[in-house]
């Protein structure tokens, strides 16, 4: 999150056009900035360990009369606590570094913001499907577990396609591909989101 922070500073101070002459991919600050920015936010959210975190303690959640729902629930908002404060800064630091158009700047806002919440939703996915409990340093569950490299995967999988279509299909309007973008991610999200409030506690394991 601070990476996602530190992208429009270095815009804000460099300029649009030498920041992309530095990173080496023309054209990004112009038409990919917003996935750029959710790209980065998306990279490895909390939620992908918040399951695995309880470790050998998980039983006092399936023992307690709380829905499944609710303890999703209560794991993506603690995450998205944490993301809200550097998506609203990093959004701001774009719109003063970049100066976008009125349909441009709803991109900048929209964009990272489906993203943040899909990697928040797909996290917990992840965890269920692999879960650590028995584990004995948290550098387990936090940067090696499956979970966490399975995030890393599907973060360069929703990225890289909208970035390298942005920048290199020029017949096809960037408008349509932020838009197609913000579509697909939302319906896998609610999909995702309704898989994982079906599953019972007891069967995370």
């Amino acid at each position: 999150y601070i990476l996602m922070l530190l992208v429009p500073v270095a815009i804000l101070f460099t300029g649009p056009e030498k920041f992309e002459t530095l990173i080496g991919y023309p054209g990004i600050v112009v038409h990919a900035l917003p996935v750029l920015l959710g790209m980065i936010a998306a990279l490895v959210p909390m939620t992908a360990c918040s399951i695995s975190i309880e470790g050998k303690n998980w039983w006092l959640m399936q023992s307690l009369p709380i829905k499944t729902k609710t303890i999703i629930d209560s794991k993506i908002l603690a995450h998205l606590t944490i993301v809200l404060p550097f998506y609203v800064v990093s959004v701001i630091l774009s719109w003063i570094a970049v100066k976008p158009t009125l349909i441009n700047g709803i991109w900048l806002i929209l964009i990272p913001a489906v993203y943040i919440i899909f990697s928040s939703v797909a996290g917990i996915a992840a965890n269920i499907q692999y879960p650590v409990f028995n584990w004995d340093n948290e550098t387990r569950v936090v940067k090696q577990s499956g979970s966490i490299m399975l995030m890393l995967l599907v973060d360069f999988i929703i990225g890289i396609p909208p970035i390298f279509l942005l920048l290199m299909a020029k017949t096809i309007p960037s408008n349509l591909i932020m838009a197609a973008t913000a579509l697909i991610l939302t319906v896998m999200t609610i999909r995702l989101y309704l898989s994982n409030i079906r599953k019972s506690v007891l069967d995370i394991q």
